[in-house]
């Protein structure tokens, strides 16, 4: 499993920060989704930190995201935690 998600690191060509253009995106929370699921401990025989040491810029990007005023206002609007 780790060189496919090793090989979603791709962000590191983005000026911006964000996966696909100058702005958050569908991309964006999508893979914020796929890695907050993959750090959840949910998924049988999957270590929480699978995705730390193989795609280290697509976790950043997730903890970019989950900061976002929009993310952080939609989280506490519907009382959800990410």
């Amino acid at each position: 499993m780790r060189p496919v998600v090793g090989a979603q690191d791709f962000r590191g060509r983005c000026r911006t920060g964000c996966i696909v253009g100058d702005r958050l995106s569908v991309a964006d929370r999508k893979v914020f989704v796929w890695i907050l699921h993959l750090k959840s401990g949910k998924l049988d025989q999957v270590p929480v930190d699978i995705a730390d040491p193989a795609a280290p810029k697509l976790v950043e990007n997730c903890e970019r995201i989950r900061n976002h005023p929009g993310v952080i206002a939609y989280y506490a609007k519907h009382g959800l935690t990410g």
